[in-house]
């Protein structure tokens, strides 16, 4: 459990401090609606409610709906979950420098869920507030979301060079099938161990760590 403080930390203050930053837009709305805070040339601060929902929802030309955001947010929040724990396998059995450093990122992107499903309480619509131009008006979760996005991205870049590096290691003088076969053998341990508790996983890598598992 000590392991996960750290972690919960982060969460919890990425919760925070995005109630904080959308109350105090939200107690000041009108007067930075008539007089929006320039902060320089391409951004200021200048309040909108977001009625489309989310980024896809308004991509892909969805109406509004309540139900159907509270859903993905669930789903996101089970994924990043799952997400958490592939990641700490994968960095656990390749030893991947900086660790579990990595794993910040998905408390960060976890955390933003939570916060949406919060707000959905109070308020229906996401208040944006800060406006970049060229772009559009975003809030502070947005680039929470953005942020881990870039590093879980840069994590996996890592992730499959030492993965590629071992495979090719580990599979030496195997034909075409054998790799095959083996790929999906190792590809399967990762999402399973994933899924049990942590005193299993030596356990599991033993067998992939050998010569020609």
């Amino acid at each position: 459990m000590k392991k996960l403080y750290p972690h919960l930390l982060v969460g919890v203050l990425v919760i925070l401090l995005s109630i904080i930053l959308e109350r105090a837009v939200y107690m000041n709305y009108d007067l930075l609606n008539k007089s929006p805070v320039i902060l320089n040339v391409y951004m200021a601060i200048s309040p909108v409610y977001n009625t489309k929902g989310s980024w896809l929802h308004g991509r892909w030309g969805l109406s509004y709906n309540a139900w159907l955001l509270c859903i993905e947010n669930l789903a996101a929040i089970f994924m990043a979950g799952y997400l958490f724990r592939f990641m700490d396998v994968m960095i656990r059995f390749f030893q991947t420098p900086g660790k579990g450093w990595w794993l910040y990122a998905v408390d960060v992107e976890a955390a933003v869920m939570v916060y949406r499903l919060l707000a959905r309480s109070y308020s229906p619509y996401t208040l944006d507030y800060l406006y970049i131009r060229g772009s559009g008006t975003y809030d502070f979760p947005d680039f929470c979301i953005g942020a881990g996005l870039v590093v879980i991205l840069l994590w996996t870049v890592l992730e499959m060079i030492q993965y590629y590096t071992f495979k090719k290691k580990q599979t030496v003088g195997m034909s075409f099938g054998e790799k095959f076969k083996w790929e999906m053998g190792i590809s399967l341990m990762f999402m399973k161990a994933a899924l049990v508790p942590e005193d299993k996983w030596e356990s599991m890598f033993a067998t992939w760590r050998g010569q020609g598992a």
